[in-house]
């Protein structure tokens, strides 16, 4: 996993290399800014947003050519050694814009450094990775004077509408039936490589992993061999017979106990729209998810590009359910075009809200969805205080899932 460090040091050499030379691009869909000022020896990021006023959220990173032409980067008091020589490069003033497709006031290049608010809450790694993405957008190279910033005029908005959920659900499976779950709805993942998070388990399609018996679907994981593993479970997915865009997802489940055990109800994009990696570029949504060490405490987390795990930026809350492993509770999801909510019997503990100034690398969920349902064990998260294997057998039982289409209110 990329450190802090090591992200400022590949955006900064990004910027070098790409930047020797003046370089106009224009992302119509980004809110994304770089002023870059050669000469004064800064870097500046600025993340712009609109709310009536022009603001800006920024980032500096200073740079100081040491007289071994080494090139010392500082970014939010990280330092960062760059072992390109700037002169190399060229140190006359320029100053980069890139296109912003909302209204926003750059600040002149006199008052570069001046006007604008710095936001704690953003985080820079966040923002070194908008500006990766910028970066790699293909563009023409060409000399020219650096225009002079100017406010730009804001792209005509849509009347504002209002939604609610279909009152019957577009698809479900009650699990009035017995056997393997219904090949026309549920599809497996099978294997044992870890899924990227060093997990023990191996996924089959056996009757032992993957049960409806007594009105209910059974995922239970097993210590016992399987193939490579010593531990086997299923793993559930509607993808190709369940794709939803939008709507309210209910799963009405009862959790495995046990230290190690790691249950998940949660989609991931059906295609892959953005960016040039599936995971997290096209994001993922964890209705929930519960690790055996901290029993009855479930969790709820949004994944993007901008906001995911592997870099320490995800977004998400969590909540107590006394009953979680005894009882059967609703877990749910609300996703309409401006949020994804989510709630445990009815009951909201976390909303992500789709802010205006957001594109694709921190709201891509607006593309299809499916739905997932498994059980890992051990695994980074699930593994951290270890893996009883006594309290295997364990099952995630479910009831019912419901998935109930968008409408616009009348």
């Amino acid at each position: 996993m990329n450190t802090k460090k090591d992200i400022a040091q590949q955006a900064v050499l990004a910027i070098i290399e790409r930047f020797s030379t003046y370089k106009p691009v224009n992302l119509s869909d980004s809110e994304n800014q770089v002023i870059a000022d050669f000469e004064r020896g800064h870097f500046q990021l600025v993340r712009i947003g609109w709310d009536g006023d022009a603001f800006a959220h920024s980032t500096v990173f200073h740079f100081d050519v040491k007289p071994d032409g080494k090139i010392w980067i500082q970014a939010n008091n990280t330092d960062v050694l760059i072992t390109e020589d700037l002169m190399e490069q060229g140190v006359e003033n320029r100053t980069l814009s890139l296109g912003s497709s909302r209204p926003a006031i750059v600040p002149t290049q006199d008052s570069l450094f001046h006007d604008i608010q710095t936001s704690s809450s953003m985080r820079y790694p966040t923002l070194l990775l908008l500006v990766i993405f910028s970066l790699n957008a293909s563009c023409q190279q060409k000399e020219a004077t650096p225009p002079t910033p100017v406010a730009t005029v804001p792209k005509p908005v849509a009347p504002s509408k209002e939604y609610t959920f279909s009152e019957k659900p577009v698809w479900q499976d009650e699990f009035d039936y017995s056997g393997k779950p219904d090949p026309a709805k549920w599809s497996y993942a099978l294997g044992g490589s870890g899924w990227g998070n060093n997990e023990l388990q191996n996924y089959t399609d056996q009757l032992g992993n993957a049960q409806v018996k007594d009105g209910h679907l059974a995922i239970t994981a097993r210590k016992e061999s399987s193939g490579s593993r010593q531990f086997s479970s299923a793993r559930l997915l509607t993808k190709g017979k369940g794709d939803f865009l939008y709507g309210k997802i209910e799963v009405k489940a009862k959790l495995p106990t046990g230290v190690g055990t790691w249950p998940a109800i949660w989609t991931l994009a059906t295609d892959s729209n953005y960016g040039s990696r599936y995971w997290p570029d096209n994001g993922e949504l964890d209705i929930m998810e519960h690790v055996g060490f901290d029993q009855n405490r479930v969790h709820a987390n949004i994944h993007t590009k901008a906001f995911n795990h592997s870099i320490g930026t995800n977004k998400g809350d969590k909540i107590m359910v006394p009953t979680a492993s005894t009882e059967f509770h609703v877990y749910s999801c609300e996703w309409k075009p401006d949020y994804v909510a989510f709630a445990v019997d009815g009951k909201e503990f976390f909303r992500f809200n789709n802010n205006a100034s957001y594109n694709w690398t921190q709201w891509p969920f607006d593309r299809k969805q499916f739905l997932l349902l498994n059980i890992a064990v051990g695994g980074n998260w699930g593994g951290q205080k270890g893996v009883d294997g006594d309290v295997f057998p364990q099952s995630m039982e479910v009831d019912y899932v419901r998935v109930y289409g968008l409408v616009e209110k009348k």
